[in-house]
């Protein structure tokens, strides 16, 4: 995997950043629990997606333990429930596409960037 694709979201702050940055460009957050065994199988299927990914595109993971209220923000920032695994596209402070647990799929999510990215 190419590490400079993942980034990682560590306090409100850096939640706060990427909604205001997605006026600009898709934003795509993933929520993992390392305590999750399918957040374990999820994580395989966001790999392959940010391989996929143009470079100049990345994917923002906040750990849902660790960084809990972070996690928390992003939830009360896109309107979408917490679940782990979970996948969300921001686009103009907006959540324009999710997935949750075994719906986090690597053809789906390079399907949905295809019809949501402007890169």
């Amino acid at each position: 995997m190419n590490n400079k694709a993942m980034t990682f979201i560590h306090s409100v702050a850096d939640a706060d950043t990427l909604f205001q940055n997605s006026d600009q460009n898709l934003t795509i957050i993933y929520k993992h629990s390392p305590i999750c065994d399918l957040s374990a199988m999820a994580i395989d299927e966001v790999y392959a997606f940010v391989e996929s990914l143009p470079d100049t595109m990345s994917i923002h993971q906040v750990d849902v333990i660790s960084d809990r209220t972070a996690s928390q923000r992003i939830e009360a920032l896109s309107g979408i429930r917490h679940e782990s695994p979970q996948i969300l596209f921001i686009q103009n402070g907006k959540c324009v596409y999710h997935a949750n647990h075994r719906k986090i799929r690597n053809a789906e999510l390079v399907q949905n960037f295809k019809t949501w990215a402007t890169v």
